[in-house]
C-alpha cells in the first residue's frame, strides 16, 4: 500500500468515525430528551392523581 493510499484510507476512516460519533451523540441526546419528557409526563399524571384523591 502506497503512502497516498494509506493516508486516503485514514482520512476515510476518520470521516466515517466522525459521522458515527455525531449519530451516536444525536441518538444519546434523543434518548435523554425522551426520558426527560417521560419523567415530566409521569410527574404530571402523579400530580393529577393526587389532586383527584384529595
Amino acid at each position: 500500500m502506497s503512502l497516498d493510499a494509506y493516508i486516503q484510507a485514514c482520512e476515510e476512516r476518520f470521516a466515517a468515525d466522525t459521522k458515527y460519533r455525531r449519530r451516536l451523540q444525536r441518538e444519546l441526546f434523543n434518548t435523554d430528551a425522551h426520558q426527560s419528557i417521560q419523567r415530566t409526563l409521569e410527574a404530571a399524571r402523579f400530580e393529577a392523581a393526587i389532586r383527584r384523591t384529595a
